[in-house]
């Protein structure tokens, strides 16, 4: 549910929705994301301290995608549901003491390395070179995997122990990606 279409009215008079299709359309790059409110303060607040740039090509893709990708977008979830339902086996059955958490509305998900952290040293040796577990772990993985994917503890709590993966791609990529992961772990 929208916040803005909350019940309670003064509340809503309180807040900014901002919102774009960067994600859902994958046009991150058109520079075209808007806000709203029904409270001209915080609307003369935003304008203020906000210097828009709006892409015409971007206008025109958002036009478009909320036009006429509705369809596109019903496959995409479909898509990205199976992509889920892929990573969250595979890592079951191939990649022991890894844990995984299905997310709710995103293509991007958390896979539970602190067991394998644990198992190569990790926090030792990223003490010794002055950087995060997580950091270290990033870089063990990509010398041994060749796969490159974002530490937790980037995204605020809870995130220690856990990398951050994209499922938002083809199956092939995503199996190769892990193919990698599953093979460096068991020369681990």
């Amino acid at each position: 549910m929208p916040f803005a279409s909350l019940p309670d009215k003064a509340i809503v008079a309180n807040s900014l929705s901002f919102n774009s299709g960067s994600k859902a359309f994958n046009m991150a790059g058109m520079k075209n994301a808007y806000w709203h409110t029904t409270s001209e303060k915080l609307l003369e607040r935003v304008k203020h301290n906000h210097f828009p740039t709006v892409s015409t090509l971007g206008c025109v893709a958002s036009e478009a995608a909320y036009r006429d990708g509705a369809d596109w977008l019903d496959q995409l979830l479909v898509y990205l549901d199976d992509n889920h339902r892929y990573v969250e086996n595979y890592v079951a059955e191939n990649m022991p003491g890894v844990g995984y958490t299905r997310p709710e509305g995103t293509y991007l998900t958390w896979l539970d390395f602190s067991k394998t952290m644990e198992a190569i040293g990790a926090q030792e040796k990223a003490a010794e070179k002055e950087m995060t577990t997580e950091a270290y772990f990033q870089d063990w993985l990509v010398m041994n995997s060749g796969v490159y994917i974002n530490p937790g503890s980037n995204y605020g709590l809870g995130g220690p122990g856990n990398m951050r993966f994209n499922v938002g791609s083809s199956r092939r990529v995503i199996k190769a990606a892990l193919d990698a992961m599953a093979g460096a772990l068991r020369n681990a």
